[in-house]
């Protein structure tokens, strides 16, 4: 049974952005891992608008998001359609791609926020205002072991 939950949320991304759609197949498939290897964690996906229905089909991606729906283990959310509040409560700690607004929302409803920054946006003022390494992560590595 689930006793730890994830909220998960994603970004938009452009071929010639920070976010790419390579960065965020990385995300996913080292987030899900994590999930699947941890019998009594869930997830909950609360995706940028449709950012997750246009990401190229992997089986190690929406072929896991499936079998943890299949398990009970996994809520997809409407990403056009849920408040980030909402799906931030509904979780123990919240994951974003990127440095994002929805983390920022997360933490002002109480939630541990990790900010996993693929795309390196060092620019953002997280980093200079002495998050790294605190909710800004920016290694290849799942944050959520750190």
């Amino acid at each position: 049974s689930v006793n730890f939950i994830i909220s998960l949320f994603d970004s938009t991304y452009a071929k010639y952005a920070y976010h790419s759609s390579g960065s965020m197949l990385i995300f996913y498939e080292k987030i899900l891992k994590s999930v699947l290897n941890q019998k009594n964690w869930g997830l909950l996906i609360k995706p940028k608008s449709y950012s997750l229905d246009q990401l190229p089909y992997r089986e190690n991606i929406q072929g896991v998001i499936e079998r943890l729906e299949r398990h009970g283990r996994c809520v997809r959310l409407d990403g056009a359609n849920t408040r980030v509040s909402f799906a931030a409560s509904a979780g123990d700690v919240t994951i974003c791609y990127g440095t994002n607004s929805a983390g920022i929302i997360a933490a002002l409803v109480g939630k541990k926020v990790l900010h996993w920054d693929l795309p390196g946006c060092l620019e953002h003022p997280l980093y200079y205002l002495g998050g790294e390494n605190k909710v800004v992560f920016k290694s290849n590595e799942e944050p959520v072991l750190v």
